[in-house]
């Protein structure tokens, strides 16, 4: 479901997630060449031999000193990205030159670490880096062509390239998904009042400026309205996301009362996008056409599993345009459900949202 604000903790954990995944990813990429280098260690005992594991214990040192200090800071430094591939191009080219006609010897352990530069470069630095995530690649189909050696075995050359370029696709989208996710996770209320708190405590919020009074008064608004419901838990989804919408709504100079009763948890996803559209159509029309400073916003939920909001403000009572009117029943309708707008002159305006599954 998506919603206008969403939490930043979602955010940090995909990112997270997604640092420690390639760091996963690299262990098994060196790991699954390891019984190979050391049986060359062990059997061969040449300096072709010991020019090959050398390499790998570079490579493998180097990936282990990079994600140590990547994991402490959960970030990717495009610098450190960028050494990181640099430095399987440079054994890539290195290697063939250094062995000659010993390269029967070599075990291509570069070929997993190679995708695995290629997917750190996309995982942490995007799409436009693929010119910089595409040089492992290269470097890879380039080696049987370095030095002197017997012509290229192309279905394993064209095979192998393309292998790894479906890989790192694959490795950008998945991270670009789970982004996209993050964003549509929603930041629950309690969240945004201790980020106040937080920054009242650290002195970057002026207790006397009138936009922090305003915006303490509306997380207080908020988490009474949720902490007055009577059973269950309060912090459905389409709670928090109609919470958002109050808030929101309250930066207009709406103070908003709300009041949440338990709502139903697996509301669908256009039903949710509905009432959330039309409250806050609802809500934007007591600010600027009724012209109050208070409204009162109640969510509940329908013994029949439903939804049932309703808007209540105390201004002139005049009705609403009829765009807004229209506008309304129109994004109720779409989802089969229903909308009333009551105005009585002198006394206001209620604005009733339903839907039952």
């Amino acid at each position: 479901m998506a919603v206008s604000v969403a939490e930043p903790g979602a955010r940090d954990r995909v990112e997270r997630w997604l640092l420690r995944s390639v760091a996963l990813l690299r262990v098994a990429q060196y790991g699954s060449s390891a019984p190979a280098v050391a049986v060359i260690a062990v059997t061969a005992h040449t300096a072709a031999s010991a020019t090959v594991v050398a390499s790998y214990l570079l490579g493998l040192t180097w990936s282990a000193w990079m994600f140590a200090g990547l994991l402490r800071h959960d970030r990717v430094p495009t610098w450190v990205a960028a050494m990181d591939v640099l430095v399987i191009c440079a054994v890539q080219t290195a290697l063939p030159l250094a062995l000659g006609a010993d390269r029967t010897v070599w075990v291509d352990w570069t070929y997993g670490p190679a995708i695995g530069a290629t997917v750190l470069v996309l995982v942490s630095l995007g799409r436009g880096s693929w010119w910089l995530a595409a040089l492992p690649i290269v470097s890879w189909a380039a080696i049987p062509f370095i030095g002197r050696t017997p012509a290229p075995r192309w279905p394993d050359l064209v095979g192998g390239v393309v292998g790894m370029i479906a890989f790192a696709a694959l490795a950008a989208f998945a991270a670009r998904s789970f982004r996209r996710f993050a964003k549509t996770v929603p930041r629950p209320p309690i969240d945004s009042a201790l980020s106040t708190l937080q920054m009242i405590a650290g002195g970057g919020l002026d207790l006397r400026a009138d936009d922090v009074r305003r915006r303490c008064q509306q997380d207080a608004d908020s988490l009474r309205g949720l902490l007055m419901s009577e059973r269950g838990d309060p912090f459905s989804d389409l709670t928090v996301a109609l919470t958002e919408v109050v808030r929101d709504r309250s930066l207009l100079g709406l103070r908003v009362h709300p009041l949440f009763d338990t709502l139903p948890p697996d509301v669908p996803d256009n039903v949710a996008a509905a009432f959330v559209a039309a409250a806050r159509e609802a809500l934007t029309n007591a600010a600027h056409h009724a012209r109050v400073e208070e409204a009162w916003f109640t969510a509940v939920g329908t013994p029949e599993k439903g939804v049932s909001v309703t808007i209540v403000d105390r201004g002139k009572g005049s009705a609403p345009d009829s765009a807004v009117v229209d506008a309304i029943a129109a994004t109720m309708t779409k989802i089969g459900g229903h909308s009333v707008v009551d105005s009585v002159p002198g006394e206001g305006t209620t604005v009733e949202l339903t839907w039952t599954p």
